[in-house]
């Protein structure tokens, strides 16, 4: 009973995700993106926008264990429980990539990059 619940929640949470996209704003100094933590990848895994803007991440675990966003450029550090959700605030580098990644997780490649330039989603 307990595997179909999990399911329904996971179906749930990606429908949801799906619904309201991702991915950062075209415009203004301030943007919302959902980000899916997953087993072991982040969703989207690069995050653009203006350079200096600044993005509140909607931090989303839907993985099975716990996960965890760090971008150590900024000092930013959040752990999220499986089924939890959280926010931080990032910065758009004025040039270049950041990389973010989850500090239990980043040596099986959960890592992410925040850039600047057009807004996409991968």
């Amino acid at each position: 009973m307990r595997a179909i619940t999990t399911a329904l929640l996971f179906a749930a949470i990606a429908v949801g995700l799906a619904a309201c996209g991702g991915g950062s704003s075209s415009g203004g100094n301030s943007s919302k993106t959902e980000l899916s933590m997953q087993d072991y990848y982040f969703q989207p895994a690069k995050v653009t926008g203006k350079a200096g803007d600044k993005i509140t991440l909607e931090l989303t675990n839907v993985g099975s264990v716990e996960h965890n966003f760090t971008l150590t450029d900024q000092n930013v550090n959040k752990d999220v429980e499986p089924g939890e959700e959280a926010e931080v605030t990032v910065t758009v580098p004025k040039s270049g990539t950041l990389t973010f990644y989850c500090e239990y997780h980043r040596q099986r490649g959960m890592t992410g990059q925040l850039t600047v330039g057009t807004t996409e989603r991968d």
